[in-house]
């Protein structure tokens, strides 16, 4: 909603035609460009074909606002068919041609932050926002100022900085209340709260807002908006643990969804229900929503596939289908090299990436070469991003300190034009040594905010240094484990030989006489002395694991520490069968008893918790 110019903008844009066209000229070409932007929502290809036309036959008289106009509607075009690349150069030649005292402006600026935003490309975004804001204030434009703050509410979402996103949102409500504006914007801004409080796992609140809203967002009309919102709401009672209200009322609302029509709510809508199936572990049918809503959001570029994928990874892993999950990784991978332009948060990607690798390490080199690159770039990325932040941040505080100084010094000279002579002469020397104290204090934030960059700068060094020592320690040790687990499946194999000649001779036996050799002969083979030589090892390697295990579950047995141990030389569950001679099923209950004997909560990965002790 936020992302596109509402018809009524093209309104006020009468008013900057200038004289070198006659009103009647400018009047009809107007009128042209006004139906082509109604046709970019319903009949995208109809009005792409109108826009280009008209720019093609641009006059030379135009004036640049009516020029502006057409490239506003390439920009939204490309915007609506998912080219952002190609939506921001337009935009861009749109604001270039207006007139950065119209009211206009700014809010021209917002539509080229929302595209910069969805394409995650945060840097740019931030500039042309502060750039909007800093005008709409000269401006004294509050419907802009709105905007521009709820817009940098959502970016810093989508880097999880929810502390700053939730204090831009609440200044966008406050502008909307004080200058008493639209019900729709104000519902849109407080869902939008809500969201944020959902996002940081404040369910209570976020509860209480959603359901304050649902029933004000229907009166007025914005159905778009109240589908969200009871798909959130429905978000919100499962992290709430309210699993039946949040069942309810996803099937209340999914026959009116899947009227309405719009591809990703009804995918949010059919990605919530998988969620609640595997909350009550009905997983099978969990699977099947899962498989249906990951296939479309590649079709659609949902803007929540890197969140739905990162989820069935998680099912799929949980339920020990490694082959299905390595299927899923290979998709998305390809699915990658095809994409034009990125539309996704960065830390939804990161996340699915860090699971992703788990599936690509021994079958599939080159993938797993390619993901690892990609983590690193965006890691990265998100590093650069976040110094760039926080020093522009810095920045921001000390130009709006110099800001307030600024405003105390001019009402100290209001006041002083209505006092007689003699306090004039006071006054003026008062102004002076405020404008000097002011400029003492301005020089001292100055100095601070040169020493906190300084300072963030060396901590970052030190961070950087420290995190590069524990990534080679990190290598080293992975490196060890890989080994040890090679050793114990080759030792394994070597063990299952001897066996298989033990079973040769014994099929000449009878039954009862071969029960009791083969379980002799199964204890002579068992390895104590290969597994005590490797155990060894892995204890060197992680000297203070065993006292983990026991400080969280004192009587664990010997036998419950070995098994863990394989879990931690990272040993898939196919391969802990071959090693004990179970089952891949008797090796998942196993891995289920001991995920209750250490009373972890169900949504728990059991063998990543112990990976990470």
């Amino acid at each position: 909603m936020k992302s596109l110019l509402p018809v009524l903008f093209f309104l006020a844009q009468q008013l900057l035609f200038c004289q070198h066209l006659s009103k009647s000229e400018a009047d009809h070409v107007f009128n042209i460009q006004l139906n082509t932007f109604k046709k970019v929502f319903a009949h995208p290809r109809q009005a792409k074909i109108t826009v280009d036309s008209l720019i093609k036959n641009t006059n030379l008289s135009w004036p640049d606002s009516l020029k502006a106009n057409n490239y506003n509607i390439k920009g939204s075009y490309f915007t609506t068919v998912g080219k952002q690349d190609s939506a921001v150069y337009y935009f861009e030649k749109n604001i270039s041609l207006l007139d950065t005292t119209k009211l206009i402006y700014p809010r021209m600026i917002n539509n080229l932050g929302v595209v910069l935003k969805k394409k995650g490309d945060y840097k740019r975004a931030f500039y042309w926002i502060d750039t909007g804001i800093g005008i709409a204030r000269r401006q004294n434009n509050q419907k802009a100022l709105q905007l521009l703050y709820g817009l940098k509410s959502t970016c810093y979402a989508r880097l999880q900085n929810y502390p700053l996103a939730i204090e831009y949102q609440k200044m966008a409500i406050e502008i909307i209340e004080k200058n008493n504006l639209t019900n729709d914007a104000i519902y849109i801004e407080y869902h939008n709260l809500a969201n944020l409080y959902m996002n940081v796992e404040n369910y209570k609140i976020a509860i209480e807002m959603y359901e304050d809203l649902l029933p004000k967002i229907k009166t007025v009309g914005l159905m778009d908006t109240y589908y969200l919102t009871a798909l959130n709401l429905s978000n919100s009672y499962i992290g709430a643990q309210q699993l039946s209200r949040a069942d309810s009322l996803i099937g209340v609302t999914r026959p009116k969804i899947q009227e309405y029509g719009d591809p990703n709510i009804i995918s949010y809508s059919k990605e919530l229900k998988a969620l609640v199936l595997e909350k009550n572990e009905n997983f099978e049918e969990a699977v099947i929503i899962y498989q249906r809503v990951f296939e479309k959001a590649l079709k659609i570029n949902n803007e929540r596939l890197y969140t739905i994928a990162y989820n069935y990874l998680g099912l799929l892993e949980n339920l020990g289908q490694h082959e299905k999950a390595e299927q899923l990784v290979l998709k998305m991978l390809a699915y990658e090299n095809t994409k034009e332009d990125s539309q996704f948060g960065i830390l939804a990607q990161l996340e699915f990436y860090k699971k992703a690798k788990e599936y690509l390490k021994e079958n599939d080199k080159k993938s797993y070469d390619e993901l690892l690159l990609r983590t690193i770039e965006l890691q990265d990325s998100l590093q650069r991003m976040n110094d760039g932040l926080v020093e522009k941040q810095l920045e921001l505080e000390y130009e709006n300190k110099a800001h307030k100084n600024k405003n105390m010094q001019l009402e100290q000279q209001l006041m002083s034009t209505n006092v007689k002579f003699w306090l004039t002469f006071g006054g003026l020397s008062s102004l002076i040594v405020l404008s000097f104290l002011g400029y003492k204090r301005s020089r001292r934030n100055h100095q601070l905010k040169v020493e906190k960059i300084k300072t963030f700068k060396q901590e970052q060094h030190l961070l950087a240094e420290k995190l590069q020592q524990e990534k080679e320690i990190n290598q080293l040790k992975i490196k060890k484990i890989e080994k040890q687990k090679a050793e114990m499946l080759a030792l394994t194999a070597e063990q299952s030989k001897i066996q298989q000649k033990y079973s040769t001779i014994l099929d000449k036996l009878d039954g009862t006489t071969q029960q009791k050799i083969l379980q002799e002969l199964k204890e002579i083979t068992r390895g104590d002395e290969y597994w005590d030589v490797i155990k060894e090892k892995f204890l060197s390697i992680n000297p203070h694991f065993i006292n983990q295990l026991k400080s969280r579950v004192p009587r664990i047995t010997s036998t419950q520490i070995d098994f863990c141990a394989l879990i931690k030389m990272r040993l898939s569950n196919k391969e802990i069968a071959k090693v004990l001679g179970v089952t891949h099923e008797s090796v998942i209950s196993r891995k289920y008893r001991l995920k209750k004997k250490f009373n972890l909560e169900k949504e728990t990965d059991f063998t990543r918790f112990i990976e990470d002790l």
